[in-house]
């Protein structure tokens, strides 16, 4: 202690949601409101594009939700009628440039992807997923996932040839088992939202267009029982 009896330094300054939202501006809409947060994935003012762009933006943008105390409960839902459908295709020129910048690329975005998600966010999380897509990776690891009934997943990891331990092939084997996991990623087929719920990888099925309407209900219910 200083010997005016006040610390001799001050508390580490955390990022504020009028921050961070400037930050991932061109990834995500942020809304927050009663402490329940809806993360919005996109890409400037359209749906998302896969790259190796909103990879770091997903990974990075969940760690710093985590840093928010204000932030209570997490929805993470996607702009328009569809998850991600979209791929942008000069967005993975870092994989192209071997070999420092492919790996940290590799390493410090792809690997974060998934841990930042599973072992950063302290809230409870509902992912919202308002029709077909790939790359579900933050809706199915969602504490609670909402599904709309037109939806239909796929890997596309699969389509391009697998390696061993990849991320979304051991998100397969978890979610569905390891026999229906491997063999979704080998046949790369699609699964509708009914079977999704049957192997306990949704926890709802609920009509087109109520899908977020649905995850603002339960984050609610879920305020009032804290």
């Amino acid at each position: 202690m200083s010997e005016n009896n006040k610390p001799l330094a001050g508390y580490a300054k955390l990022p504020e949601l009028d921050e961070y939202k400037e930050w991932f501006k061109d990834f995500a809409d942020l809304y927050r409101e009663d402490g329940i947060l809806q993360v919005t994935w996109k890409t400037n003012d359209g749906p998302m594009h896969h790259s190796g762009m909103s990879h770091r933006a997903i990974s990075q943008l969940v760690r710093v939700l985590s840093l928010d105390f204000k932030n209570e409960i997490i929805i993470f839902t996607h702009l328009g009628d569809n998850w991600m459908i979209e791929s942008d295709p000069n967005g993975w020129e870092t994989y192209s440039q071997l070999p420092t910048q492919r790996f940290q690329h590799q390493y410090f975005d792809d690997t974060n992807l998934i841990k930042n998600m599973v072992f950063d966010l302290d809230v409870p999380t509902i992912g919202a997923v308002p029709g077909p897509g790939f790359h579900w990776d933050s809706a199915f690891l969602s504490d609670v996932t909402i599904v709309s009934e037109d939806t239909v997943m796929e890997v596309p990891h699969a389509q391009g040839g697998l390696v061993p331990g990849d991320a979304m092939g051991l998100l397969c084997q978890h979610y569905m088992g390891t026999k229906r996991g491997n063999y979704y990623m080998m046949t790369t087929r699609q699964y509708t939202a009914q079977q999704m719920l049957d192997w306990g990888m949704a926890s709802e099925v609920v009509p087109k267009g109520a899908v977020l309407d649905r995850a603002w209900e339960i984050a609610r219910m879920w305020k009032t029982m804290a």
